[in-house]
């Protein structure tokens, strides 16, 4: 090799390096431009109208105009347009202090599918390095995913040079609910539920209760399940994915009265029945049997 040839590799190995590093400090430079995000979803329940608290932190300082815009997950119900009144943002020395200041509303708001643009005013303390919150309230419309799972959503600004962030996973939880919540032995209650995949069993696997049906397209079911056992509690029901969810309320187990015979005249004896009535319950008080229709 010439020494022509050997300078010009030198020159090249020396010019690949200090490329790669010039993009590694840029690299490390803009890696924490958007940082510790943080999503706070009340209710977390699938299909649910919800508030989202989203806190990060953002390297640059803002300024009046700072536009941060938000893009929800697939299957998430963003509405075509979001009032300003129904957004808040503040900024503060860490996330908790953020939100505490997060009574401010955006100067404008845009939506584009699941991407909402929040435009900032100027925010005491928005200085760099701070962290920022964006509180969307649940009047604002934004609807979780019928689906229970774990979702994130992405953040980007318009800061120059600020790269977009993705957020931890936020648990959307699906939903049972039984009704009545009391029934006697053998009786019968429906059961209903949110947040289950499509097409699968679901069945009640824990609780005082046994029944199954199947999850519709969009996630709901809806089974009539029999009262078993003598104590009251929740139930757990789950479907073929091992997606579960337990009832707010306890089913509770009502007594129950038979005679036998269940008619007859005037004067004739029969014989009444009760159980699952409570300990020292009085069933001998004022009262009468009605057959057919008369005492």
């Amino acid at each position: 090799m010439t020494r022509t040839g050997k300078f010009l590799l030198i020159l090249g190995v020396a010019l690949a390096l200090a490329a790669g590093l010039v993009v590694g400090v840029f690299r490390t430079q803009i890696a924490r431009a958007i940082g510790t995000v943080a999503v706070t979803v009340t209710p977390n329940t699938a299909g649910d109208a919800a508030a989202y608290d989203i806190t990060f932190q953002h390297a640059a300082a803002g300024a009046a105009g700072l536009v941060i815009t938000v893009t929800f997950p697939s299957g998430t119900t963003v509405p075509s347009s979001i009032d300003t009144t129904r957004v808040l943002v503040g900024a503060g020395a860490n996330a908790a202090a953020a939100l505490g200041a997060a009574n401010v509303n955006p100067t404008a708001v845009t939506v584009t599918g699941r991407a909402v643009a929040v435009q900032f005013p100027a925010l005491a303390g928005f200085a760099a390095n701070q962290f920022i919150a964006i509180r969307f309230t649940q009047l604002a419309g934004i609807k979780n995913p019928g689906l229970a799972d774990n979702y994130t959503l992405d953040i980007a600004s318009s800061a120059g040079g600020e790269p977009g962030a993705t957020s931890p996973a936020y648990a959307i939880a699906a939903v049972a609910e039984v009704s009545p919540t009391h029934a006697p032995q053998g009786g019968t209650v429906t059961v209903s539920g949110r947040g289950f995949s499509p097409g699968s069993t679901v069945r009640v696997v824990g609780g005082p209760a046994s029944g199954s049906g199947t999850v519709a397209a969009d996630g709901t079911f809806s089974f009539t399940a029999t009262r078993t056992g003598a104590a009251a509690g929740a139930l757990t029901v789950r479907d073929g994915t091992g997606r579960q969810a337990v009832t707010a309320a306890a089913l509770a187990l009502d007594p129950s009265l038979s005679a036998s015979p269940t008619s007859g005249k005037a004067q004739d004896r029969i014989r009444l029945r009760g159980i699952n009535f409570g300990a020292g319950s009085n069933i001998a008080g004022p009262g009468s049997v009605v057959l057919g229709g008369a005492p």
